[in-house]
């Protein structure tokens, strides 16, 4: 489950990245970064997936 979890943050990641030109450029001029990150049902705490 974890692992499905991590797959899915970085592939919506390198997603919202292809589909805005936008976002796209932000990232590429250095000015934006998108992360993925998991939250946790249980704990309540937010962790960056890599």
């Amino acid at each position: 489950m974890e692992n499905g979890v991590r797959a899915n943050a970085v592939a919506q990641v390198a997603a919202l990245s292809a589909r805005s030109s936008i976002i796209s450029e932000k990232v590429h001029q250095g000015t934006l970064r998108v992360v993925g990150a998991r939250y946790d049902l249980d704990n309540g705490r937010v962790s960056l997936v890599a």
